[in-house]
């Protein structure tokens, strides 16, 4: 993993206006280490309720193709001059994980855009349309604060991926910070929000590159390399049996389930693998480990007892 807070500080140099040249410049430091696609849009041009500024407006765009199971939108905003923490961690934190997906066979795509905040992901939306499965908007990552995420508004699995403290979309802590998720929610893309609170030098003088760290970044992009995982491992498990299986004759009894808890935890998976469930939701109803119920169930893939549905 490259030096992340090299990347802060460097783009922290060039004075990110909603448009115009450093913006513009910041975009071209992204490009020599992440080949972008560059869209453009006129000044004067309509965006939906929405006006291009008299600079124009540019968004860059990262597209990493994956299966069939649907596209993932991430706006990154780049705007902001003079500040670091919000949203420099965030583009850094996007230029990273591109980088490591690069080594995943991903069922789904991922596209990532860097682009000012709101009025970009409007103009997205309104010349590309708004087929997109879920939206993930990585937002004020590098402090010292606890990593938080939002529910979605829109009833989604997407919440079932989701590690650590959550709050609700557009709770009063939601709000202090919202981002462009909101933009997201507004044409019905289920969409989640990961920043860190507090963040007391919010819009301040003191959101300089000091107060960005370097481990908070690498948390970030783990916690974001997990939460991917998690959305390109889950599926619905369908069985190839009836009734309740043999485990020892199936040659799937192992020592550890002699310890009672642990047969339970075993018996509840059993139970609910009748009911169309993704490994997510029965990990939710057993209150298990997403990585536990997936593993013990590519067990009986493995056995061809399992076959598996699409979430």
């Amino acid at each position: 993993m490259s030096d992340l807070k090299k990347h802060v500080e460097e783009l922290f140099k060039f004075s990110r206006e909603l448009t115009g040249p450093g913006f513009n410049q910041a975009l071209d430091y992204i490009g020599k280490h992440i080949p972008l696609g560059i869209h453009q849009w006129e000044p004067g041009e309509k965006i939906w309720t929405w006006v291009v500024p008299d600079n124009g407006l540019r968004i860059g765009e990262y597209t990493t193709n994956g299966g069939t199971d649907g596209t993932i939108i991430l706006p990154i905003h780049l705007d902001h001059p003079r500040m670091a923490n919000d949203n420099l961690s965030g583009v850094v934190v996007a230029m990273e994980l591109i980088n490591q997906l690069q080594d995943y066979n991903l069922r789904h795509t991922y596209k990532f855009l860097f682009l000012p905040e709101t009025i970009g992901t409007m103009a997205w939306l309104s010349r590309f349309g708004t087929s997109y499965k879920y939206g993930i908007v990585v937002d004020s990552v590098g402090t010292s604060g606890e990593l938080v995420s939002t529910f979605t508004k829109t009833p989604s699995i997407l919440n079932n991926y989701l590690s650590g403290k959550v709050n609700t979309f557009l709770s009063e802590d939601h709000l202090m910070t919202g981002n462009d998720e909101r933009a997201l929610e507004s044409v019905g893309i289920p969409s989640i929000h990961l920043t860190r609170a507090p963040f007391n030098e919010y819009h301040s003088e003191l959101d300089t590159p000091d107060i960005v760290k370097e481990e908070q970044l690498v948390d970030t992009v783990k916690y974001m390399v997990s939460l991917i995982k998690r959305i390109e491992l889950d599926y619905i498990p369908k069985p190839r049996y009836e009734g309740v299986p043999c485990l020892s004759a199936m040659g799937l009894w192992c020592k550890e389930y002699e310890v009672p808890e642990n047969f339970i935890k075993i018996e509840r998976i059993w139970h609910l693998l009748t009911y169309d469930l993704s490994i997510s939701e029965i990990a939710i109803q057993t209150r298990l480990p997403f990585d536990y119920v997936y593993n013990f169930v590519e067990k009986l893939r493995d056995k061809g007892i399992i076959w598996s549905g699409k979430t």
